[in-house]
């Protein structure tokens, strides 16, 4: 469950990392490194990756939202309640800075991550209020290198240092 729940969390930050980039999802400034495993990249090319995932996550107000609203039921929230409170500014953000201490110790590829969170990304915007606990948590078959080679990746630290 602590492997889930961080996968969870990776995920959730993400989400608020989602920016205003326009580049192309999954390609963009990280393109030449996607060979290169996230543990071997300079502070410089792991920020560019960052943004590149960011990108991914690039939710429109609703359906970033709406995820939030679905994680908020976990709590005994009324995800649609939380939706609407979230629609109109009453749920506060999380930071949206990308945690790239997370690479290290990684030997999962740039593109291999690039897959794991354009498949999390994908699950996450398909989420609504009639989704379960379990729609929420599935972890995407894309992601099973992640959770193999990137142990912080999984990991739910107590200081909410997020993805």
């Amino acid at each position: 469950m602590m492997i889930l729940s961080g996968f969870l969390m990776a995920g959730l930050a993400i989400v608020a990392c989602g920016g205003e980039e326009e580049d192309e999802p999954g390609g963009g400034q990280s393109g030449e490194l996607e060979g290169k495993q996230l543990q071997e990249l300079t502070a410089s090319e792991a920020q560019a990756v960052c943004e590149d995932v960011g990108t991914q996550f690039a939710f429109s107000d609703e359906d970033s939202c709406e995820v939030a609203a679905v994680s908020f039921t976990l709590l005994g929230r009324d995800c649609e309640e939380m939706k609407q409170k979230c629609l109109n500014g009453e749920v506060t953000e999380t930071s949206n800075e990308c945690d790239t201490s997370k690479f290290e110790g990684c030997s999962a590829t740039v593109a291999e991550a690039k897959r794991c969170f354009g498949a999390m990304a994908a699950s996450q915007k398909a989420l609504t209020c009639e989704s379960t606990f379990l729609d929420l948590a599935v972890v995407p078959p894309e992601c099973e290198t992640i959770v193999n080679k990137c142990p912080e990746f999984m990991s739910n630290d107590s200081e909410g240092g997020g993805a």
